[in-house]
């Protein structure tokens, strides 16, 4: 009955696609699409355009279409801040849980090596981790001071630029709980985090 927007964040060339979607698939099966679009760019001054679809035509145009609803910028992104937040969250109460997160094997260009990629929570800590199957070979904290405040888990972030060393002791820690993981998910590759 419709074409309705997925609510994600960005969408790529969405006038093309919407053009090819209905000269290529809606008007040879017999559909008469049509419809009005409002959207805006991301840039400096966030330009402002609509699409107009009445059968095969599909037009572009600058600035808002007035019969049309303007999209509410402002609701959108508190819509997505409180979509980001609930999925940090989700991801946090399940690292906590299973102390492991194995992402992905890749080569490190810097060890020359293929290593493991893990995250591991560690002493109310979130740590990312680079191990070569012998020892870990770079680690550093994402996330601190988890703490769980009436069911929110409450944190510090980790700054690139903060220097986010991690010690030996938690170093060993991380060794043994990746060893262990290794250990009890044999398949643990086919569970890569693309």
């Amino acid at each position: 009955m419709s074409l309705i927007w997925n609510r994600y964040e960005k969408s790529y060339c969405g006038h093309e696609w919407l053009q090819y979607i209905v000269k290529r698939i809606l008007v040879p099966r017999g559909y008469k699409p049509s419809g009005i679009i409002n959207w805006f760019t991301q840039g400096e001054y966030w330009p402002k355009y609509h699409t107009i679809v009445e059968g095969n035509s599909v037009r572009k145009y600058k600035g808002y279409n007035k019969n049309q609803k303007e999209p509410d910028r402002e609701a959108w992104y508190e819509e997505l801040d409180a979509e980001w937040e609930n999925y940090y969250q989700n991801w946090f109460k399940k690292l906590i849980r299973d102390k492991v997160e194995f992402l992905h094997e890749r080569y490190d260009h810097s060890h020359q090596k293929i290593v493991l990629s893990f995250n591991l929570y560690i002493d109310k800590d979130i740590v990312q981790v680079s191990f070569d199957r012998t020892n870990i070979c770079e680690a550093r904290y994402l996330y601190r001071n988890l703490i769980n405040s009436n069911g929110i888990i409450e944190h510090n972030e980790i700054d690139d630029n903060d220097g986010a060393d991690v010690d030996i002791e938690t170093c060993d820690t991380a060794k043994d709980l990746i060893e262990k993981y290794i250990l009890e998910n044999p398949d643990f590759l086919d569970n890569a985090i693309v």
